[in-house]
């Protein structure tokens, strides 16, 4: 059996449920709970119609969906940046073009690291990162929505991609996948 969503899970030091229908959050804890984070935003970034942007060392923590979307954007420069614990995927854009994506860490992404889901995408580079423990909880996956295919891998590409010299491990469907 597979049980979540349920104040009976909770088991663990820090594990929190939120009720719905009360608002309310509980937390397990043998003291009082400390360090305890919590999305409570949707997206920690758009990008939409977006052009010549540059993000360096920046670290991007904590979504209820996508950490950064990235819709019809041109021009945008991720280096050696942090992508961390998206609650679906931790970077996703539908058509970008001239996308440099480099030397960034891109980890513990409930669904999927990185999404370029267009066809007439061109001009973008992913290079020199590592992409980690993408889509591994059952129960936190989710049909991706934008493009209605698989979920769970480490990166989903349909065009427009020069992919070099990265490292993909601990997805939970495919590291890698090409379509279109």
């Amino acid at each position: 059996y597979f049980i979540q969503n349920h104040i009976g899970t909770l088991d663990v030091q820090n594990e929190w449920y939120y009720n719905s229908s009360t608002k309310k959050l509980d937390i397990y804890s043998t003291y009082t709970p400390t360090n305890v984070k919590i999305a409570t935003i949707t997206s920690v970034v758009d990008l939409t119609n977006r052009s010549f942007i540059t993000f360096s060392n920046i670290v991007f923590q904590g979504s209820n969906y996508d950490l950064i979307t990235a819709n019809a954007a041109s021009n945008i420069t991720f280096a050696n940046c942090d992508l961390q614990f998206a609650g679906n995927t931790a970077f996703w854009t539908n058509t970008i073009n001239n996308l440099n994506f480099q030397n960034c860490t891109v980890s513990d992404n409930n669904n999927m690291g990185i999404v370029i889901g267009s066809t007439s995408s061109s001009g973008n580079v992913i290079s020199n990162n590592t992409i980690t423990n993408t889509g591994r909880y059952a129960g936190m996956t989710t049909q991706d929505t934008h493009t209605n295919i698989e979920s769970c891998n480490g990166v989903l590409a349909f065009g427009g991609l020069t992919f070099t010299n990265n490292i993909v491990k601990n997805s939970g469907y495919s590291a890698i996948q090409f379509k279109g």
